[in-house]
This record gives C-alpha cells, sequence and structure tokens, in this order.
C-alpha cells in the first residue's frame, strides 16, 4: 500500500503550563491508519524537560523518540507519539510534561497505507544548543514515509529541504514547532534551514507501508485533496 497523509489539528497552550489539551478527529473510512502526536515544548534548563504521558482518547500512545537541548538559558525539546488504527470521531490528545513549560505545542496527524504490525523503522533523534542547519539521517527504504518534527525558536524563517513537504507548523512566544515528511530511500536526511543559529531538537522516523496492493488513499482523502479543483470545474 501506498502510505498516505490524511490530516493534522495543531494546538498551543498559554504560558508557565505542565499539559496541554486539545480535540483531534479522526476521520472515518481509513485503512491500516495510525496517529503521530508530536510534543515541542520550550522551557529553562534548570528544569530539563521530559513527557511524561502523552494519550489520545484516554489511551496511552506508544513513545517514538524524545530529545531537547540544554544550552544553560531557554532549551527546547521535541518528541513524537503514535497510536495505531485511532477510533473515528472526535476525541481529546492529551499532552503532559515532566516539568511546568513556558510553553506546549501538540499537533496530532494521521496517515493511513501504513503497516499495523511493524508500523515503524528505527527512529533517529538530534539536537543543537546554536545552528542555521537542523538535521537527522534515518535508513529508510523505498515505499516508506520518513516523518519529522522540529523544536526551534525566535522570530525567523525555517524552511524545509524541497524534497520535504511541510505538515504543520505552529508558533507560540518564542516556540517554532514544524511537522514534515518525505518519500523513503535506502538513507534519508530531513533537512530545515534557518536564518539564524538557534537550539533545536529534531526525531524522525520512518513509517512502514502495509503489505498489498492499491494505494492507502481513501475517497474521502482524494475529496479533500481535490476539493477546490472540483468546485472550480462546476
Amino acid at each position: 500500500m501506498t502510505i498516505a497523509f490524511d490530516t493534522v489539528t495543531t494546538s498551543n497552550s498559554g504560558n508557565n503550563v505542565s499539559s496541554l489539551t486539545f480535540s483531534y478527529t479522526t476521520s472515518s473510512g481509513l485503512s491500516n491508519s495510525i496517529l503521530l502526536v508530536d510534543s515541542h515544548t520550550w522551557y529553562a534548563s534548570l528544569s530539563i524537560s521530559s513527557l511524561s504521558s502523552v494519550t489520545y482518547g484516554g489511551n496511552s500512545c506508544t513513545s517514538i523518540g524524545v530529545t531537547g537541548t540544554n544550552n544553560n538559558s531557554d532549551d527546547f525539546l521535541a518528541g513524537m507519539h503514535y497510536k495505531l488504527a485511532p477510533t473515528a470521531g472526535a476525541a481529546n490528545v492529551v499532552i503532559t510534561a515532566g516539568s511546568t513549560q513556558f510553553s506546549i505545542t501538540g499537533a496530532a496527524r494521521v496517515y493511513t497505507g501504513v503497516d499495523q504490525t511493524t508500523p515503524i523503522g528505527t527512529a533517529v533523534t538530534n539536537k543543537s544548543n546554536s545552528s542555521t542547519n537542523p538535521t537527522v539521517t534515518v535508513s529508510s527504504a523505498t515505499g516508506e514515509l520518513v516523518v519529522d518534527c522540529l523544536s526551534t525558536a525566535g522570530s525567523q524563517n525555517d524552511t524545509p529541504d524541497v524534497s520535504q513537504t511541510s505538515r504543520y507548523a505552529a508558533t507560540v512566544n518564542t516556540l517554532r514547532s514544524r511537522g514534515s515528511d518525505k518519500p523513503g530511500a535506502s538513507s534519508i536526511t530531513m533537512n530545515w534551514s534557518l536564518d539564524n543559529a538557534r537550539a533545536y531538537a529534531i526525531v524522525a522516523v520512518p513509517l512502514k507501508p502495509a503489505s498489498g496492493g492499491g494505494g492507502g488513499i481513501t475517497l474521502a482523502q482524494l475529496e479533500r485533496k481535490h476539493r477546490g479543483s472540483f468546485r472550480g470545474n462546476l
């Protein structure tokens, strides 16, 4: 099956919080789906951040990878969790940090056509206290899809490599949260460019395709993708 992106929802917290709750609606009629929950936090290095738990609809999500900087001033965490075959309809995503954060951003996104027994490959994390080039390299394969989430800072432009498809961009206070995906190959590098050198944390992992012919895209996804052109032809 071909792995296909469905929808994404992002949410930002207020100031000085230890958790974030927001609603995500899973589409109906999805085949071999996976929900990814990306967690982004901005925190003081004197209380190094961690993620206590991530849930969807009251059910625990499985950790993919978490990393954070230690810059002795403002620091950033990026984390990814997943849940297979989420139930259709609206449910709350709850991200709980291990300590009080200046800000938290969450992103929930669903992909279809993902293997339900071995949905992911080996996750890789990277971080830097100062860089203009957030990057991480992942072992993958043709037919897979590599997804990433990036936490960084500042009032600046942050641009994914042209080979990546941006899936969300959210900003609250100085926390900039980004996510993208890219078709798999034997080795995949996820690259971002920043205008100025900043601390960053990034997580990336390959999604593995479900076996069987045909594509992972559903009629509902196709309609959403082409709704504008359909209306234009009426």
